[in-house]
């Protein structure tokens, strides 16, 4: 099969979206005509009555035909009036995809969670079987992955800290503060020793310190930002709409207090900013995508992106630079609904399934994995990786809107893992630092952990 040109992408968007305004005013033109012909016949009222009732059944059937058609077996999706607003013209925004509209374009999310060493492994593989030149990075990796875990020691449990300040109040932050600040100082004070034993020859022994530091202040403003809210309307506004479940059955003192400690989606944003830059991640503009995956035109908006800065890693593809190596999207749910389950569709609903598998599709074409995608399902503090596997053929045959079809995608997850415990961290930390020196490679040319200066490498 011909490889995948980067220009289809724009030749079938402009495509679909001729065929989609056909079959719209197909369907607009069947539709008049079924109620022209009711107001000229002489039925009774309520004959009337029963053919529009059966006339708008019958449209119905044919839009939800027209979502389906990819599908090899119709699986029925939301028809509320909401979506119809959202999906007029079938543009379907990834926030409004459910996990049914994966299905209809046969991407799936695998039965059970994979060990984080087996999903981390599969990653690097794909990687190295792309990239077969790229250097090793173990010992660098090796090297601040030791030094994370011997310096940063410090735990929270952050839904601990909400629930005990709404029961107890402002009490409970006196008996709080202080042995946390005290484990922050600690950590703080263990890693200004061990920045003392380090070269600091290179980029990544310079920045290792000044990561800690920025990771532990903004550690410090989130947590007393729920010890102490912020007592701003505008604040409480964005907010509102978040805890309407958290408050419901909450009044007075106690529902005008869980509106302040809920924060707003920029917090923890920033805050998983701060979180990846202690690894020598670093984010970059996020761009706005319009991606035609089947019979629907999907806009996409990743919260955070990760862009490979190497000037050596190469994709393949000559007419565009594909370069996102990691992507972060934040979804609307708070916590995992239940916890004893392996099975991500019963740890989270439908809509974080859909939206978060549209974001993969999305920026699989522009991935430096294509035609796989990395990402992030990031909830307040807490974080699932999820990684999209399929063949080339797959992205081709979903956007060419073929069918039926006879590939498929598979979405490999991890258990949830919190960025303010010690152990979660632990356990990510050796991936996370891969990532960071995979982006950083070649950047400035300056990560050699022997200490050598190297120029940098111009194509």
């Amino acid at each position: 099969m011909a490889p995948f040109h980067p220009v289809m992408e724009s030749f079938v968007k402009r495509e679909s979206r001729k065929i989609v305004g056909r079959r719209k005013r197909k369907l607009e033109h069947e539709e008049q005509s079924d109620s022209s012909s009711m107001a000229g016949s002489s039925s009774t009222d309520e004959e009337c009555e029963m053919t529009c009732t059966q006339s708008k059944e019958d449209s119905k059937k044919r839009k939800s035909f027209l979502r389906s058609s990819l599908s090899k077996e119709w699986v029925s999706t939301s028809t509320s009036e909401e979506d119809n607003e959202d999906t007029e013209g079938n543009f379907l925004p990834a926030s409004k995809w459910q996990y049914v509209d994966l299905k209809n374009i046969n991407t799936f999310y695998c039965d059970k969670p994979q060990p984080f060493e087996e999903f981390m492994q599969i990653v690097k593989e794909d990687f190295l079987e792309k990239y077969p030149d790229s250097p090793d990075f173990g010992k660098t990796v090796g090297k601040f992955t030791k030094l994370t875990k011997e310096n940063l020691f410090f735990s929270i449990d952050m839904d601990y800290i909400i629930r005990q300040r709404c029961i107890h109040g402002s009490s409970f932050m006196f008996v709080f503060e202080e042995p946390f600040m005290k484990n922050i100082i600690s950590d703080m004070e263990k890693a200004k020793e061990a920045d003392k034993d380090l070269e600091h020859t290179n980029l990544f022994d310079r920045k290792w310190f000044p990561a800690v530091e920025m990771f532990l202040y903004s550690t410090v403003s989130l947590v007393k930002r729920f010890l102490y809210p912020i007592d701003d309307p505008e604040y409480i506004k964005q907010a509102k709409e978040s805890i309407k479940r958290k408050t419901r059955k909450k009044t007075g003192k106690d529902k005008k207090l869980a509106e302040k400690c809920e924060a707003s989606k920029s917090v923890y944003q920033h805050f998983f900013s701060q979180f990846g830059g202690l690894f020598f991640l670093e984010h970059s503009e996020v761009d706005e995508r319009t991606v035609v995956i089947g019979d629907k035109i999907v806009n996409s908006t990743p919260d955070l992106a990760y862009r490979t800065l190497a000037r050596k890693l190469k994709t393949g593809f000559d007419t565009q630079e594909r370069n996102v190596m990691l992507f972060v999207v934040e979804v609307k749910e708070k916590s995992i609904k239940n916890a004893s389950s392996n099975r991500l569709e019963e740890q989270v609903d439908s809509g974080v399934l859909g939206q978060v598998g549209a974001e993969l599709f999305a920026e699989a074409i522009p991935s430096f994995l294509c035609p796989n995608s990395l990402g992030i399902m990031c909830m307040e503090t807490k974080l699932i990786f999820v990684y999209l596997r399929m063949p080339r053929e797959h992205i081709e045959n979903v956007i060419l809107c073929k069918r039926p079809l006879q590939t498929e995608g598979k979405i490999h997850f991890t258990k949830p893992f919190d960025m303010l415990k010690a152990e979660d961290r632990a356990e990510v930390c050796e991936f996370l630092y891969w990532l960071g020196c995979v982006q950083n490679h070649g950047r400035w040319s300056l990560m050699n952990t022997e200490g050598k200066q190297l120029t940098e490498q111009h194509q």
